[in-house]
């Protein structure tokens, strides 16, 4: 932007005489590195785009109805036949899908609005990249055939090596002044509005501005390749300058890496991002031919793959990659991940631990197998087990302990030996909790729930139905959990089944005699009950305990 068109800029600007001196100098060296104008490229771009979602044909002729002007390619053309008001049709000259307009029909201009990001190459710094977040209004004179466009910069990105900005003109509309708001971090703020406005990113001027700059280093020639989507190709830009090691993660294939980072999400656990090199980057002994198969399963990798192969490489350093097998119900689950990378800490192998549970899943009758015994549901137990091992005092060490020949039949007798003693203590926090929890109520066809009512319920709950409620006496008490007791109308007395769930009102799990799955009934019931209880809870956002 040169000197006078940022001194316009200003001249624009309604501010107290006292404040733009304050920011006058600081705002003039970083608006002049952006275009004072909208080039006919980014012209070119918001009709593409707007066309692409509104486009129009305009019937002007009232008598000869396959008279059109196509508001994409803004030439007369004529309809294959007469032209339906509000039908559709394809341009013959642009070839773009247009809605049918008749004239005669509609009084007033047709307005669409949006928020376009833009790249330029900076002025006065070549190795620079600028972008600019602008709001576009279309108006359509369906009477004159013609199109009105107004642009406002609302958005400033620039991007130095070394230094990345973000500024954003807030204009008197909403503080009554005019200010430049500078912000700690880059997003595209196009994500904030309704899905009605046109949101679009121009890549291809993203690529022109990269060139001869060191962001042309780590852009692919497929963005969306590797998870970039519209918009996060800021952050990209952004964390790049931060940490250069992206354009070779990017390079060996590591994509989910790189969207977990441009999205705020955890990585340290695989990449050290202090490391110069890739092979010390990543915090794991990979060979070459590891490195080989990632690249070549990139697009399919999970992050919880890799958190599988580190503990799999801990164990067996020498194996190849593609020589691991991790089952798909944990490489697509962060929970389940998690779950393993805890046990791995006890049990000390990864294979051991997906051996032992395809032992126990292949105890289960096949004939009569409860399709809700899945080896996601048998890790959970395992963990429940080793907890009650820990509180009973058993020595994990010992592998009958650890790992017991039937799992099922050892977390019961567990269960059953974890009693939780009625405690004064424990009831007084339930009876606190108790008026909280009578949203959990609920009725349904011949069923009822409400939620435990003491420490003695929930050991007879879990005596009678042999399973481990009993041990979250603690929990339930400390309000961490819910426990809610399914019943019977006409055995209100009787344990059916229990539910647990959580204090973001999710269901955790429902268990029946012996820690079996749902019946079809119980699951209809539990159905309507997250329908017409949990539903209204989550929209309030309310914790219940």
């Amino acid at each position: 932007m040169t000197p006078e068109k940022v001194e316009a800029f200003f001249n624009s600007l309604i501010m107290r005489d006292n404040v733009l001196p304050r920011y006058k100098q600081t705002w003039k060296n970083f608006l002049r590195f952006f275009p004072s104008g909208y080039s006919t490229d980014f012209k070119n771009f918001a009709n593409d785009v707007f066309c692409s979602m509104y486009n129009y044909l305009i019937c002007y002729d009232r008598d000869d109805k396959q008279k059109a002007w196509c508001t994409h390619c803004g030439k007369k053309i004529v309809l294959a036949k007469d032209g339906k008001h509000n039908g559709m049709s394809a341009c013959p000259k642009c070839g773009y899908t247009a809605v049918i307009i008749h004239n005669w029909r509609k009084s007033k201009p047709i307005q669409n609005w949006g928020h376009l990001l833009h790249y330029d190459k900076a002025d006065y710094n070549k190795s620079s990249i600028v972008a600019r977040g602008i709001y576009v209004v279309r108006t359509i004179h369906i009477d004159t055939l013609k199109i009105e466009w107004q642009f406002r910069t609302r958005c400033y990105y620039l991007f130095q090596p070394g230094k990345c900005e973000f500024r954003e003109h807030i204009d008197h509309n909403w503080y009554a002044v005019d200010v430049l708001q500078t912000h700690k971090s880059i997003y595209p703020i196009f994500n904030q509005y309704s899905v009605d406005a046109v949101t679009a990113e121009n890549v291809d001027s993203l690529y022109k501005a990269a060139k001869q700059t060191k962001w042309q280093y780590v852009l692919p020639q497929n963005l969306t390749d590797i998870g970039i989507h519209t918009g996060t190709t800021l952050k990209l830009l952004a964390e790049y300058d931060k940490h250069p090691q992206i354009e070779y993660l990017m390079k060996a294939g590591f994509n989910i890496i790189i969207t977990r980072k441009i999205a705020g999400d955890a990585t340290s656990e695989i990449i050290n991002w202090r490391a110069r090199t890739l092979q010390r980057a990543v915090k794991m002994p990979l060979s070459k031919t590891d490195f080989k198969y990632i690249k070549s399963n990139s697009k399919n990798l999970t992050y919880e793959a890799l958190r599988l192969f580190k503990l799999l490489k801990a164990d067996n350093p020498n194996k190849a990659l593609s020589d691991f097998n991790p089952p798909y119900w944990v490489i697509n689950s962060e929970y389940e991940t998690n779950q393993v990378v805890n046990l791995y800490k006890t049990i000390g192998s990864v294979e051991k631990i997906f051996e032992y549970i395809k032992r126990q899943h292949d105890l289960i009758d096949p004939i009569n197998r409860d399709p809700l015994r899945t080896p996601s549901y048998i890790l959970s137990d395992w963990r429940d087990y080793l907890n009650e091992c820990q509180k009973l005092g058993l020595n994990l060490k010992d592998t009958a302990v650890l790992m017991p020949h039937n799992l099922q039949q050892a977390h019961t007798n567990t269960a059953i030996q974890i009693k939780a003693k009625e405690n004064a203590e424990m009831d007084a926090l339930i009876a606190k909790n108790k008026k909280k929890r009578q949203i959990f109520n609920y009725k349904y066809g011949n069923m009822f729930c409400r939620p435990a009512e003491g420490t003695k319920e929930l050991v007879a709950e879990g005596k009678m139905l042999v399973h481990c409620v009993g041990t979250y006496a603690e929990r339930y008490a400390e309000g961490t959990t819910n426990i809610v007791f399914i019943r019977r109308a006409d055995e209100p007395a009787k344990p059916f089944y229990t539910m647990e769930i959580s204090n973001r009102n999710e269901i955790v799990q429902v268990r029946g005699f012996r820690n079996c799955g749902m019946t079809e009934d119980v699951q209809d019931f539990v159905e309507h009950f997250k329908k017409e209880i949990l539903s209204k809870l989550k929209r309030k956002g309310r914790n219940v305990a």
